[in-house]
């Protein structure tokens, strides 16, 4: 055996090639529904918000009452049924009307326990973003009354419904759209956090790693063991527990 110094040469190759490999890290895409997964408020700005469709529907489109709620049922939105069933409207005049004048400030209120969680991502190696049905004006609503806008997600990307040509989180195609706008290739490499089940479904059936938000539904049922979650945990600030991985070490200081 030959010798480079005083050290054998299939040594000096080992500890060569191991100080000078790079360990390769695989970034995550964290998608994080809006409405009642950044805020829990049983469903209260939800149920206004359905009044709201279900009043452009009958005043403006002149639909019977129910029908939007039909169309929701069938299509994933009402949105997406006005459009799939071909009615003749203005959608940027649907958009602003249903969201305008929702009752955001009396019931989202400032969450620091969810702000001191999400500061904690290791943004390094995490790309977050909000992913949701409604609109980028809704979300920042949303965001700035729980107070984790200008703190964490004012430079994240608000993947909304006109990000992905009003498809619905139903359709696997919004999700096609969503991992494109994050350049995210790797469906395994995705991570949905919804309140939705429908949503969890096919996000997990497209090979997504899912984590449902409530542990009850809105109809009251358990959901902790549906089927399609990876993870159930009962509000967003708990996702630490369920996948410590994505983030940094909570110190003493935020903890308190």
């Amino acid at each position: 055996m030959k010798l480079l110094g005083n050290l054998p040469t299939t040594f000096t190759y080992f500890l060569f090639t191991t100080m000078t490999t790079t360990t390769t890290t695989t970034t995550t895409y964290l998608f994080i529904d809006c409405d009642d997964t950044i805020y829990r408020d049983d469903w209260t700005v939800a149920k206004a918000l359905t009044k709201q469709i279900n009043s452009y529907a009958t005043d403006v489109l002149n639909l019977p009452d129910g029908q939007a709620y039909e169309l929701y049922k069938k299509h994933g939105t009402c949105l997406r049924g006005l459009q799939q069933e071909k009615y003749d409207f203005d959608v940027e005049d649907f958009l602003h009307t249903v969201h305008s004048g929702l009752p955001i400030q009396e019931n989202i209120q400032p969450n620091e326990r969810l702000k001191r969680m999400l500061r904690r991502i290791d943004d390094a190696n995490v790309k977050s973003c909000i992913f949701t049905a409604s609109i980028r004006e809704h979300v920042i609503r949303c965001l700035t009354a729980a107070d984790v806008y200008e703190s964490y997600f004012e430079d994240k990307p608000i993947i909304d419904v006109r990000s992905v040509n009003f498809h619905t989180k139903h359709d696997p195609e919004a999700l096609e759209f969503a991992k494109d706008i994050m350049k995210a290739t790797d469906p395994t490499s995705c991570i949905l956090v919804d309140d939705s089940q429908t949503n969890i479904r096919v996000a997990k059936l497209a090979g997504w790693k899912t984590v449902l938000i409530g542990y009850h539904s809105r109809d009251g049922k358990s959901q902790k063991d549906f089927e399609y979650a990876d993870f159930v945990i009962d509000e967003l600030s708990d996702l630490d527990t369920v996948l410590p991985e994505l983030f940094h070490p909570e110190t003493t200081e935020e903890s308190k």
